[in-house]
């Protein structure tokens, strides 16, 4: 690809005399200018819409020198004050549409960011870094994903150099996951378009050719665990390290399907699901419709995925617990929603009949990995791909509870042989909320910071490096929602009210956080207070659908 960046030197009064370069180095010469500012521009020659077959998926377009000239030209010549303005009220417009506020009992608002991070106590914890967090993750998502946009990757515009860790790219087994949860929730829906675009333009075609390629199927797409921007849908070569521990995730593009479903279930867009979101689920789910077959090792007639590699663990086999967990919340999702396609449908509630849910209690009480019980006790992997149901997802019911807390034990806090990452700690934050377990959801978060955040904020990949990788910043915004309020849709055919959970996992050292703006599923948003003893006060709700049903922790009925 072909990149252009331009810098230009800026002073208030139009002149560059005071300005001298050495070395590389720039250096202001006099003092008759007491500010300056710098304007820079950058682009490449990338163009999503010239990845397709006919343009033999180049993804060239023209050469952007000329546009980063013109863009320097023409920004340099507005005053600094007027940018400054278009740009608070551009991210105000989406920072501002919802917040939760934590008390700051110590007033870490007078000190620095790094000094703050640098007193952390692990044991004591600070509201006001933890809700900073929550904030940082949600600029960091504004900042580096809007409309016309590529989708935020591992490193987003923060990357260093040319070259970075993992290539910064797209995995499509938690990562780029993370970066979305939450967003729909909390306004910012809008900071995907950039994702269905990249899903429609980029890895639709390839994932088409790849699915033909691998499987043999005619219909739908398949995406594997790691992707770019060039429509890479693969699996990595067998000469990889590792081999198929790190390919043979074929449900990937499932997973994205969740971010496609939520966004239609929170906004309710006829004419976005009819025009985009439709033609993603119903795609990826024809590929799963044709590649599912007969589970012909125990022979109980049910359809299973095969073969299958539980993400990033070695064992080869058949009926892995996500693959089968996620292609089951497509179809119901699928019939959930508008109906646009009936023979799709008929094809999909015949499956369902046979499909296997991937969700079953083994040997020492845990939700299994595999379909056959292979589970190791002593097994803390950075994964909880077997409690995808859980969450992000909603097949798990709640009266599987206690297996889901076995198997939190028994994967342990999120730092172990495998890694000691920041992302897995936020993963199990999020599940120990679910289960209404406000000491443990924090514990993850302290020992998060503890362990995987820098002086910056920036979440670090391993506390002894220095690799950047933002999924554990964006995952934070997810955390401290699922802390305040729990909004889990419903399989195709549930009847009754939905229920809501307020403040179902908030710790004691948050009591007198404040929630705005917070949407929900179906449209509507809710703000509330939770006070010096933990209960939930000044409860307001707006434009909420009938059917929903709002509780607090303990399931008591909130007004």
């Amino acid at each position: 690809m072909v990149y252009d960046a331009r810098a230009a030197v800026v002073f208030p009064n139009g002149k560059t005399k005071d300005l001298a370069m050495s070395t590389g180095e720039l250096f202001v010469t006099s003092g008759t200018s007491s500010e300056l500012w710098i304007v820079v521009a950058a682009d490449t020659n990338y163009d999503i819409n010239a990845g397709t077959a006919a343009q033999k998926y180049s993804f060239k377009g023209v050469d952007p020198a000329d546009k980063v000239e013109g863009t320097i030209s023409s920004v340099q010549k507005i005053p600094y004050a007027s940018l400054l303005k278009q740009h608070v009220q551009d991210y105000s417009a989406l920072y501002d549409q919802a917040s939760i506020i934590l008390p700051d009992p110590v007033s870490s608002v007078k000190k620095p960011t790094d000094q703050i991070v640098k007193d952390y106590d692990i044991n004591k914890g600070d509201p006001f870094l933890e809700g900073l967090l929550f904030d940082y993750g949600r600029y960091l998502l504004i900042a580096s994903s809007r409309s016309n946009s590529l989708p935020p990757n591992l490193q987003g515009k923060w990357a260093i150099g040319l070259t970075n860790p993992w290539g910064a790219d797209y995995h499509i087994n938690i990562n780029i996951q993370m970066g979305l949860w939450g967003a729909e929730a909390l306004g910012l829906g809008s900071t995907l378009d950039g994702t269905w675009e990249w899903m429609t333009k980029t890895l639709i075609p390839r994932g088409k050719e790849t699915a033909k390629l691998i499987y043999g199927v005619t219909e739908g797409w398949v995406a594997f665990n790691e992707l770019n921007i060039f429509g890479h849908t693969a699996m990595k070569g067998k000469d990889y390290p590792g081999g198929s521990k790190w390919a043979d995730y074929n449900t990937a593009n499932v997973w994205m399907m969740q971010h496609v479903w939520d966004h239609f279930s929170y906004t309710g867009n006829q004419s976005w699901y009819s025009t985009v979101g439709f033609p993603l689920l119903s795609s990826t789910a024809q590929f799963h419709l044709e590649q599912l077959v007969l589970d012909r090792h125990t022979n109980d007639n049910s359809l299973v995925v095969n073969p299958c590699n539980s993400p990033e663990q070695s064992i080869s086999t058949f009926g892995c617990s996500i693959h089968q967990q996620q292609i089951t919340e497509l179809f119901n999702n699928i019939l959930k929603g508008p109906s646009l396609s009936r023979s799709l449908e008929s094809r999909i509630k015949t499956a369902l009949k046979s499909l296997d849910s991937g969700i079953r209690v083994g040997r020492y009480g845990q939700i299994q990995e595999w379909k056959l019980d292979l589970d190791d006790p002593n097994d803390q992997h950075r994964h909880l791909s077997h409690l995808y149901g859980w969450y992000p997802g909603y097949v798990i019911p709640r009266n599987l509870s206690q297996a889901v807390q076995t198997t939190l034990i028994h994967r342990g806090w999120g730092k172990w042989t495998d890694a000691n990452s920041g992302w897995e700690k936020l993963w199990r934050s999020i599940a120990w909320a679910g289960l209404n377990n406000a000491t443990n959801a924090h514990y993850e978060l302290r020992f998060a910071i503890q362990e995987n955040f820098a002086g910056n904020l920036f979440s670090v990949y391993d506390p002894k490096g220095s690799i950047f990788q933002a999924d554990a910043n964006w995952a934070w915004k997810a955390a401290v929602l699922e802390m305040f309020l729990r909004d889990r849709d419903w399989k195709f055919g549930a009847q009754g009210e939905r229920t809501v959970v307020l403040a179902p996992a908030v710790p004691e050292s948050w009591y007198g956080a404040e929630v705005k703006g917070i949407r929900i599923r179906g449209g509507g948003q809710v703000s509330f207070r939770v006070d010096a003893k933990g209960k939930i006060q000044g409860f307001e709700q707006k434009g909420v659908v009938k059917g929903v049903r709002f509780v607090d922790g303990a399931g008591n009925k909130v007004a």
